[in-house]
């Protein structure tokens, strides 16, 4: 067991590393999240929940 929790932390270790999060990858998430049927919520929870996850992502220089 310990050998699997090894290999596991360091297999989430280096993939943390290398991977990069970008504005594509988080709209697809949230494209995921968002068509899941375990999410049950009302198409206005739905809407706020996609403006403050856009929100949050965006850069902007002001």
């Amino acid at each position: 067991m310990k050998d699997q929790t090894d290999r596991l932390e360091s297999r989430l270790s280096s993939d943390s590393r290398e991977s990069q999060i970008t504005p594509e990858g988080i709209r697809a998430q949230l494209d995921r999240v968002m068509s899941s049927p375990d999410l049950k919520a009302s198409n206005k929870v739905k809407t706020i929940f996609r403006y403050l996850t856009e929100e949050s992502s965006a850069v902007r220089e002001d």
